[in-house]
């Protein structure tokens, strides 16, 4: 971005910047327009093509570590997956003792279900989160919000007239669709003869769309000579 600014070391480009508009000061301090962005390294300015930034990867493990330090009560906990799944405590632990998924301890997990507060990075919360059906984003949004919501899944069903209409739901040719809570869901409706329909939605409850197709209007002899008259 344009702004006014000194360049304070030439090697790295690091810069003074005015941050206001007043411009005649500015230039009265020696500084001139140059092109700079602020570095989410270290939270200072610099000429844009030498500006230090953080690399995907270090932005995607920062937050990985942000989403980790979540946390919730054991009682949040219990009561998230007994109002999205009807489940408490000990109707995991007898689950998961039938179910024996290798690698888990299930003495070890008897004990962690008796913790006061369970963190996200306690990697018994994914573990037990997807032999419970829960995706990792889901368990992070409950975590994030203590909104069981977060743990249920939705059911979008599209009814279509004429009903040889063609529905595409995020890029398959399908009529219901079940998706996470607060999902984005694009769904087309196509038939031909009549005029295509494109929607965005959020799905936050079991819905059904009922969606009319107008048909393409065909001008007929007679509009043409009328329209041809005038």
């Amino acid at each position: 971005m344009i702004k006014y600014a000194k360049i304070v070391n030439e090697e790295t480009g690091l810069c003074e910047v005015g941050i206001g508009t007043d411009a005649e000061f500015y230039q009265s301090i020696g500084m001139i327009e140059l092109d700079v962005e602020l570095s989410d390294v270290n939270n200072n300015w610099y000429l844009a093509e030498k500006c230090p930034m953080k690399t995907d990867e270090q932005k995607e493990q920062e937050e990985k570590e942000r989403i980790a330090k979540f946390y919730l009560t054991g009682a949040d906990v219990e009561r998230g997956i007994y109002q999205a799944k009807g489940m408490d405590f000990d109707d995991i632990l007898a689950y998961v003792t039938q179910l024996q998924p290798e690698g888990l301890d299930i003495k070890a997990l008897k004990i962690e279900l008796k913790a006061n507060n369970f963190y996200r990075g306690n990697p018994y919360v994914s573990a037990i989160g997807n032999l419970l059906g829960f995706t990792e984003k889901q368990l992070d949004l409950f975590f994030e919000t203590n909104n069981h919501l977060y743990l249920t899944n939705c059911t979008l069903t599209i009814v279509p007239t004429p009903k040889e209409a063609v529905v595409t739901i995020n890029g398959i040719e399908q009529r219901s669709i079940t998706v996470p809570y607060e999902t984005d869901v694009q769904f087309e409706v196509a038939c031909e003869g009549y005029v295509s329909l494109l929607f965005n939605v959020v799905v936050t409850k079991d819905e059904t769309f009922e969606v009319a197709l107008e048909p393409i209007e065909i001008p007929t002899e007679a509009t043409e000579v009328k329209d041809e008259i005038s």
